[in-house]
C-alpha cells in the first residue's frame, strides 16, 4: 500500500536515496509558502486498478494509492470489522524554496510495512495546480538521489565489482557503508541534490493530486 510515489520506492527496497537520522527541516522552513490543501489525496493508481474515486476512501483498494493529508501528516486509513483505524501516519515538512522539498518521517511506516530503514527521506516537489486560496492541490514529485546511477557494468554485474547506488555522489553527500544510500553534510548540499536529482533520467513524473475535502 502506498501513500505517495516516493514511499513506494522504499516499499520496493529503493536505494540511491538521501536518508538522515535527524530531520534537516522544521515547520519554520515552510513559513510563508503555500501548503497542501487538507483532505483526501491520491497518487497515480497502479496499472489495471479499478475503483470509484467518489466512494469513501476506506473503500478504495490499495492500488488506488490514496491517503489523507493534513497540515502535519500523511495518513493511510482502513476499516476492519466496521472499525476505522490509521494504518500508517507519516509526519512531514514541506519547505519553501525552489524546488520545494518534502521531508518524510520513515518511522511512521516501519512498524506495519516491514521497512528496516529509520529516519527521514526527501523528495522534490513542484506544484502544478493551486486552489483559489493558493493551497497546493496537485504536484509532481521525485526522490532526492545520492547521484546519477552507475552504468550497468559498474552496478555489480561482475563478481569483481561492488554493487553501489552511484559512483558520483552529488557534492556534500556521503554514502553509507553499504553504498546504497547517503546523507548530506548540510542543508545546502541537500537542496543542491534536489535540484540535480530533477535532471536525472526518469520515467514520467509522478503526479499526486487532491480529491476532496474531509477525511472520507
Amino acid at each position: 500500500m502506498r501513500l505517495i510515489p516516493i514511499l513506494a520506492l522504499l516499499a520496493l527496497g529503493g536505494c540511491n536515496m538521501v536518508i538522515t537520522q535527524a530531520p534537516m527541516f522544521t515547520k519554520a522552513d515552510g513559513a510563508g509558502a503555500p501548503g497542501f490543501r487538507p483532505g483526501v489525496w491520491r497518487g497515480k493508481p497502479d496499472a489495471g486498478c479499478a475503483f470509484d474515486e467518489t466512494s469513501p476512501l476506506d473503500d478504495w483498494p490499495a492500488c488506488a494509492n490514496g491517503a489523507l493529508v493534513d497540515d502535519d501528516a500523511i495518513s493511510m486509513v482502513k476499516t476492519v470489522n466496521g472499525e476505522r483505524t490509521v494504518a500508517a501516519k507519516i509526519g512531514y515538512v514541506l519547505t519553501a524554496g525552489d524546488p520545494r522539498i518534502l521531508q518524510l518521517s520513515v518511522a511512521g511506516l516501519t512498524p506495519g510495512f516491514g521497512l528496516s530503514l529509520t529516519g527521514y527521506l526527501y523528495g522534490g516537489v513542484r506544484p502544478t495546480k493551486t486552489d483559489d486560496r493558493g493551497r497546493i492541490i496537485a504536484y509532481t514529485t521525485w526522490f532526492v538521489a545520492c547521484g546519477p546511477p552507475p552504468p550497468p557494468a559498474a552496478a555489480g554485474s561482475s563478481p569483481n565489482k561492488i554493487s553501489v547506488a552511484t559512483l558520483s555522489p552529488f557534492p556534500g553527500l556521503v554514502m553509507d557503508k553499504s553504498g546504497q544510500n547517503c546523507m548530506p553534510d548540510s542543508v545546502a548540499a541537500l537542496r543542491n541534490a534536489a535540484v540535480e536529482s530533477a535532471k536525472l533520467p526518469a520515467d514520467a513524473p509522478s503526479q499526486t493530486r487532491w480529491v476532496r475535502d474531509g477525511d472520507r
